[in-house]
């Protein structure tokens, strides 16, 4: 077995960087993250963070927008499934399609030839698959190459090392860093939210389960979560949307964007018997937003 290269800083040649313009960032839909770089979607489980990534990966597979994120590129790309075994992805997969192939024009048979041709899936449930050891590491170099979008589902699955230190989890990121960059794609991972988020209910707290190294050391982190019940809020009919079925209802929004725009925010129904993410267009109330959301906006706003 061939050991992992140790990548150090490389002296940049500047000979030409007056004569030709820079190269622009290679992103993989509007606001998105961009190739060669390393990103996350953070949720508590049951928000919806899985599908919205299975969605993604067939709609850069497939060349159709699922998400409503708007321009997208297509193009190879990989799933690495540690949590959920191929069978539970199976099911979901099978559920989104099946309901974009019968009630959406976005989802045809030439997406889904496309999607078949660009999409690979790994089954990692109950394998010895870690990053911070050179097997498992020369094993993502070789699945990442010539990809578009590698999604690994969960990053607490793809270690053994403690995510609560900030010298072991930095340890992971530089080594997918390292993977991410020199192979090309972009390398995203599904994480938990924070245990205060969980308890507290709190939408202003967008933090990652673990050290901060996980926010800080990523390119571009998406916050997915469930409809709060003390938020006013009106589907795109303008009828207001009951408590009891709020819990269809989930919000995914750009939390870190370090080549862009932060604040976009999309939310989403997910049909029961599916619990695919259908684009949706609520409105919230102001009146209706919590004491944790105001402090949260108010914050991002910066207001003290």
């Amino acid at each position: 077995m061939n050991t992992a290269p140790i990548l150090l800083p490389q002296r940049v040649d500047l000979g030409d960087w007056t004569k030709r313009r820079p190269a622009q960032p290679d992103f993989l839909f509007d606001h998105g993250p961009v190739s060669k770089t390393l990103g996350g979607t953070i949720g508590e489980g049951g928000s919806g963070k899985s599908f919205l990534l299975y969605q993604l990966a067939l709609s850069m597979a497939g060349g159709a927008d699922l998400l409503d994120f708007g321009k997208m590129s297509s193009g190879p790309v990989t799933i690495i499934t540690l949590e959920d075994s191929a069978e539970k992805l199976h099911r979901r997969l099978w559920n989104i399609i099946d309901h974009y192939q019968w009630k959406g024009e976005k989802w045809h048979w030439k997406s889904q030839e496309r999607a078949l041709e660009n999409l690979s899936i790994y089954d990692g449930v109950g394998k010895e698959f870690a990053v911070e050891n050179d097997f498992g590491l020369n094993w993502l170099y070789e699945v990442c190459a010539g990809q578009r979008l590698v999604i690994i589902d969960t990053l607490s699955r793809a270690h053994a090392l403690d995510e609560n230190k900030a010298g072991e989890i930095k340890r992971v990121f530089r080594r997918l860093e390292a993977v991410a960059t020199e192979t090309g794609p972009h390398i995203h991972f599904a994480h938990h939210n924070s245990k205060a988020a969980r308890l507290f209910d709190n939408g202003g707290d967008n933090s990652g389960r673990g050290s901060s190294v996980i926010i800080d050391d990523s390119r571009w982190v998406m916050n997915v979560r469930n409809m709060h019940v003390s938020e006013n809020a009106f589907d795109e009919h303008g009828n207001k949307i009951p408590d009891s079925e709020k819990k269809l209802y989930c919000r995914a929004e750009i939390t870190k964007n370090n080549d862009g725009q932060i604040g976009m925010i999309k939310w989403y129904k997910r049909p029961p018997k599916s619990g695919c993410l259908i684009p949706h267009d609520v409105k919230i109330s102001e009146k209706g937003l919590d004491t944790a959301d105001k402090k949260g906006k108010e914050k991002k706003n910066g207001a003290i």
